[in-house]
């Protein structure tokens, strides 16, 4: 059996482990979603800060630095690393470009799915679309304000990848719409935030993107506090096989 098969089959059993739920909007935390050696060999062979792009201009610090940076986990992109760095990510790549890997996930969210595109629940595993895996580098002042995600997107997915659990608060968060007289007074109070991923190593969320009457995947992230260190996590975002985006909020 080769590398590339086990670890799919090994992210393939966490996420039949995966915690699911519907409310507010369809969405899984999975733990344990690397195989341990991988995971590892991952965090050891990240790029190098040089090596990421600077993101939107609105992710700009106090000091005029960016907060979010990004690496595109591209074949092009992923040919230029060492040798280790990119059998690992090569590896990688494989296993989350899988049919069977977007099967498993499509079939964990089939409750809004099967809404989102008018198919019985046992089909949302056969619709199509493409994964596109990129690197995100955040530091000290990166925040993104309550939001559903772009509807060219289907399915938005996010590994953490901390060295441990030090980093625990700093999760994404679920948030539901107020629906009260002091939400549409205070701007700040127009959302209530319902859960936090843990931030905790080889862990990680999918949810599926919701923009509709009544129902939106509000997510986001308040500000990363002074001293927060580095916020890694590898982001795999489920697209239509034709759409040629990467980008969007």
């Amino acid at each position: 059996m080769s590398l590339a098969i086990s670890s799919l089959e090994h992210m393939l059993g966490s996420l039949g482990q995966a915690d699911v739920h519907d409310q507010p909007y369809s969405h899984l935390y999975v733990e344990q979603f690397f195989p341990g050696g991988l995971y590892w060999e991952l965090l050891d062979n990240l790029p190098a800060p040089a090596d990421y792009y600077p993101m939107a201009k609105k992710r700009l610090s106090d000091t005029g630095g960016y907060t979010r940076m990004g690496f595109d986990l591209t074949s092009e992109r992923v040919t230029t690393m060492s040798n280790d760095a990119r059998d690992v990510f090569l590896e990688v790549i494989e296993g989350l470009s899988s049919p069977e890997f977007k099967r498993a996930v499509f079939g964990l969210l089939a409750t809004d799915l099967s809404t989102r595109y008018g198919v019985p629940k046992s089909q949302v595993p056969d619709i199509p679309a493409r994964c596109v895996p990129k690197l995100f580098r955040d530091t000290s002042g990166y925040r993104i304000d309550p939001h559903p995600d772009t509807r060219r997107k289907i399915v938005t997915m996010m590994i953490y990848l901390p060295r441990d659990e030090s980093q625990r608060s700093l999760g994404t968060s679920v948030y539901r719409r107020r629906l009260s007289l002091r939400g549409l007074i205070d701007s700040q109070s127009k959302f209530e935030e319902v859960k936090r991923f843990p931030f905790l190593p080889n862990s990680g969320f999918a949810f599926v993107v919701t923009n509709r009457l009544g129902k939106r995947s509000w997510h986001g992230r308040e500000p990363l506090p002074p001293n927060s260190g580095v916020r890694n996590s590898l982001a795999m975002t489920f697209y239509a096989p034709d759409d040629k985006a990467c980008e969007g909020y």
